[in-house]
């Protein structure tokens, strides 16, 4: 059903985006979930590939897909792709859809003690259909101090209004529900959704 809807709403291109909150306790199929719908989104146009899970007919041709297991993390220093070092989960999305480009166009907004506003998030968008997969934010979360939550929830409340506002995008997230290790993130991480 996930991946029907994911891709049914990424082939539209007259629908607003969407957000997807997968939220089940740990061992619930959350990341395997996120890793068919990314393999189905970057093989999309072999439509041999994953016809058990989507028809071939009605895909879209082609989807920028994006995932990013914020779990794996570092702060302050988000992740390193080659040469590049990124400060924040925004850093990584910028970098991951826009390389070195998107990343300096945050300038100093590449902090966790900071955050882009949302002209800057919609700015760095490709044309055509869009799939961000977040997974494992609230152990990202737990890492941060009070203020660097509160812009992450921030962040996803901005990422969540600009993915409502663009056609053909989908933002699938995860967190695992009341599990007691990561409770407090989860709830904050919920209501900042809703």
């Amino acid at each position: 059903n996930v991946i029907h809807s994911v891709f049914e709403r990424l082939a539209q291109s007259k629908e607003p985006g969407i957000t997807i909150r997968l939220s089940t306790g740990f061992g619930g199929g959350k990341t395997h979930t996120l890793m068919a719908l990314w393999h189905l989104a970057q093989h999309i146009s072999d439509v041999s590939l994953g016809t058990e899970l989507l028809p071939a007919a009605g895909r879209p041709k082609a989807v920028t897909v994006i995932g990013i297991d914020a779990g794996k993390a570092g702060v302050p220093q988000f992740a390193k792709h080659a040469a590049t070092k990124v400060n924040s989960l925004w850093g990584d999305l910028f970098f991951r859809l826009g390389d070195e480009k998107a990343l300096k166009s945050l300038g100093k907004a590449d902090d966790p003690e900071s955050s882009p506003n949302e002209d800057q998030i919609q700015s760095v968008f490709p044309k055509g259909p869009v799939l961000i997969l977040l997974d494992e934010l609230v152990i990202y979360m737990a890492r941060l101090s009070d203020r660097g939550q509160g812009n992450l929830l921030g962040f996803l409340n901005s990422l969540v209004s600009v993915v409502s506002k663009r056609p053909q995008t989908v933002l699938v997230l995860t967190d695992p529900a009341r599990q007691a290790a990561y409770a407090s993130e989860s709830a904050s991480l919920a209501a900042s959704l809703e």
